[in-house]
């Protein structure tokens, strides 16, 4: 998805963290996460610094979390993305769930935090109802 993406658009892609890529794309601040499981607390702590990092950086740009590689996570991360939505829409910015698997769409939606992890099923898509 990166490549596809970097191809595409015109703008360099920036490795934040070594399991985690940052890239310009259509107004946005896409995020790719390669890593496969979230429950390392030490990556979930990189993947948030870097996060926050980017909402100052890029206030009043959406951030689209691209998650498609994630295929578990920690009640660490669930916590750090609620903080992170949060955070976002403090900086006029908000953060955008991307590519995730049934199982993780599946927790977003039982915990009830679809309104402020509004989640697309990848990032085009999140790309083109963003405005929504």
């Amino acid at each position: 998805m990166l490549k596809q993406q970097t191809q595409t658009e015109s703008m360099d892609c920036v490795s934040l963290t070594e399991e985690l890529y940052a890239y310009r794309c259509k107004g946005a601040v896409c995020v790719e996460l390669l890593e496969a499981n979230m429950m390392a607390n030490a990556v979930v702590e990189r993947f948030n610094l870097a996060v926050e990092e980017l909402i100052q950086q890029h206030k009043g740009a959406d951030i689209v979390l691209d998650l498609q590689h994630v295929q578990w996570m920690c009640s660490l991360m669930l916590g750090k993305l609620v903080a992170m939505a949060k955070y976002a829409r403090a900086h006029s910015t908000r953060i955008l769930l991307a590519g995730l698997s049934a199982q993780l769409q599946s927790i977003i939606r039982v915990t009830k935090l679809t309104d402020i992890l509004p989640m697309f099923d990848d990032v085009n898509t999140a790309l083109r109802r963003r405005t929504g």
